[in-house]
């Protein structure tokens, strides 16, 4: 049987080159093949940062770079490297993170006939000033599920960051690319998209890490984003969420947990209401609901 291809995507934004180039060799020094790498440089061409990417990347011909004439954001990148490949599985990388040795062999293994995405475990590497870089599993906080079905995601997000995906061309032809307008969650976006028509499968093996830097800008962690991209996601699977009020009532407490974040009482308290009225038990329960929280949202709706 012939090899599945896989490209290998990497995007790039306001990084230095050497730290793009420790994410991009830990691609090339994957043992599988045939790989494609592409990296998109979203900096826009007056950047001093795609200055120094062009020049660095001569070092290597053989992968194809893509540079924006301006920024148009991560997922207006992502979308052109798919569009431009050539693999059949895509895999993703984030510039500063970084694959670790046979992910992508791992990870091909696991594909079969109705599976649109694999994903994997990793760590999280908290990278601050003055002191020494910390891992520790990226997932610590859910409990892994090797095969999270909709009902699951809906729940939440199971999956992750982009750099622990690979999907089939075949997924993002039957569900749509990444979503520009989406301000953040853009990832949960599409692994609902893709968890709703075909099988996701996770390889229980420690495969990639993650940075964390201290000063980072992540837009998941800018409030307002993300309020805005769970607001988002509740409208696109209104239907989905009215059948599962567990999966409503924690997206509603995950909206007011931002609201918190960002200081704001009075939205904080909004979406905790509206969370009681979904699903009363649950917040009279909250302790049995953070012991149940890596469970099918199925084995929870029972006690609502």
């Amino acid at each position: 049987m012939q090899a599945k291809s896989v490209t290998a995507v990497i995007t790039t934004y306001a990084r230095p080159f050497d730290l793009l180039e420790q994410s991009l060799l830990s691609v090339l020094r994957q043992d599988y093949s045939p790989l494609e790498v592409v990296v998109v440089d979203d900096n826009g061409l007056s950047s001093p940062f795609a200055k120094d990417i062009a020049e660095g990347m001569k070092a290597y011909p053989n992968v194809r770079l893509i540079q924006h004439e301006e920024n148009r954001g991560a997922q207006v990148s992502r979308n052109d490297a798919i569009l431009f490949s050539t693999g059949e599985l895509i895999a993703f990388l984030d510039d500063d993170d970084y694959w670790l040795e046979g992910k992508l062999s791992a990870q091909v293994e696991a594909f079969e006939e109705d599976v649109g995405m694999v994903f994997c475990q990793g760590y999280l590497c908290k990278i601050e000033e003055g002191k020494p870089e910390k891992r520790v599993p990226y997932n610590m906080s859910n409990c892994f599920l090797p095969n999270p079905t909709f009902a699951d995601m809906l729940y939440g997000d199971y999956i992750g960051t982009t750099t622990q995906a690979m999907i089939s061309r075949r997924a993002f032809a039957m569900c749509g690319l990444f979503d520009p307008d989406q301000p953040a969650r853009q990832d949960y976006q599409m692994w609902l998209r893709i968890s709703k028509k075909l099988r996701c499968v996770g390889v229980e093996k420690y495969l990639f890490v993650h940075t964390h830097h201290e000063k980072s800008g992540q837009i998941s962690k800018v409030p307002v984003k993300a309020i805005t991209g769970f607001r988002r996601i509740l409208r696109e699977f209104a239907d989905d969420f009215r059948k599962s009020p567990v999966a409503l009532c924690h997206c509603h407490m995950m909206i007011a947990r931002e609201y918190r974040r960002g200081n704001d009482r009075a939205g904080y308290m909004r979406h905790m209401i509206k969370a009681a009225l979904v699903a009363p038990r649950i917040l009279f329960h909250m302790d049995e609901l953070k012991k149940r929280r890596g469970l099918h949202a199925s084995r929870v709706s029972a006690g609502a």
